[in-house]
């Protein structure tokens, strides 16, 4: 699944679609009515959390790539669903698979940037907030609230823990203040070191416990299992990470 700065380097790739007029639009989402966005000029590629959105005169489209979404740019991909394709004077790209719609308001209205882990706008401190009210769950859980954490992804949650020496398995309650503290800023910050290393293509080179087999201080062996309600496998060292409970 693509995380958060994967897709801000995809945005990045389109920033040349801006300023340019839609020739033509193409769909196969019967639910999605492409003729709308013909003749419309981009003026936006924005990204919030794992979404794409294209902000146009008084609209915008909204793109969630989900588990298996691809962007394709000046290419084809006739294997997967074509959710959207555009044409311009210069060039073309394409969503594949994910989700897409229309969004009419304002998206301020719509979107709440301080959630967005990547976002300047981005609020340590509610997200703080937003934890003591979870005390019983599972700290790897909300990691991956989407509400509370937008934008970190599997790599960072796993990341962040190792960082920081905590257990997948420990409860937010039980972590003192100033470790969840600790959790947050390593969230944020694995997100634009991971930002930085996806860009030079060696990001793999540098996760820690992520699909890694011993751990890189240790040479303990790394846990994979899957823990708590998300159904997601987490990856963990035993003898670096404590369990809080």
């Amino acid at each position: 699944m693509p995380e958060a700065p994967q897709i801000r380097l995809i945005v990045k790739d389109l920033q040349p679609f801006v300023g340019q007029k839609i020739i033509k639009a193409t769909t196969q989402e019967k639910d999605f009515e492409p003729k709308r966005l013909e003749g419309e000029t981009i003026k936006e590629i924005l990204v919030f959390g794992k979404q794409i959105l294209i902000r146009l005169s008084d609209f915008t489209v909204r793109y969630h790539l989900l588990m298996f979404g691809k962007v394709k740019i000046n290419e084809s991909n006739e294997k997967g669903k074509l959710r959207l394709g555009l044409k311009f004077s210069k060039g073309e790209f394409s969503f594949y698979a994910g989700t897409i719609y229309y969004i009419d308001e304002p998206l301020d209205e719509v979107f709440d940037w301080t959630t967005d882990v990547m976002n300047p706008k981005w609020d340590a401190t509610k997200a703080l907030g937003k934890l003591a009210k979870h005390e019983d769950e599972l700290i790897s859980d909300m990691l991956i609230d989407q509400d509370i954490f937008n934008g970190l992804g599997n790599k960072g949650v796993n990341e962040a823990l190792y960082r920081t020496k905590v257990h997948p398995a420990s409860t937010v309650g039980a972590l003192p203040i100033n470790k969840r503290k600790e959790i947050i800023k390593e969230a944020v910050d694995f997100s634009f070191d991971y930002l930085d290393w996806e860009e030079k293509g060696v990001a793999k080179n540098h996760f820690s416990v992520y699909l890694k087999k011993t751990c890189p201080v240790h040479g303990t062996p790394i846990k994979h299992e899957e823990i708590g309600k998300n159904g997601r496998k987490c990856h963990w060292c035993d003898e670096c990470q404590k369990v809080y409970a």
